[in-house]
């Protein structure tokens, strides 16, 4: 809901579907780039952008290993030729 929030101009909706989608789930990556975003747009009054970019930055990070330790031990079967 945040991208299209943002992509029709309505910022403060933007800034509060994110913040409520947070609030259930601190580390959701797609959430802090769209509230990132529309503070941004409004000029950032609370000056939240540095911490919120490290909390992204964090989470992005915490992603890559997880997919990485998941994916460390597949097996892979080949095609019967």
């Amino acid at each position: 809901m945040g991208n299209l929030y943002l992509k029709s101009g309505q910022v403060d909706k933007t800034i509060e579907q994110s913040r409520e989608t947070l609030r259930y789930d601190p580390s959701d990556e797609v959430a802090l780039y769209h509230l990132l975003q529309g503070l941004r747009r409004t000029k950032n009054p609370k000056g939240e952008l540095p911490a919120l970019t490290k909390r992204l930055a964090a989470a992005r990070e915490q992603s890559k290993q997880k997919e990485a330790s998941e994916s460390r031990y597949k097996l892979y079967e080949s095609e019967p030729n």
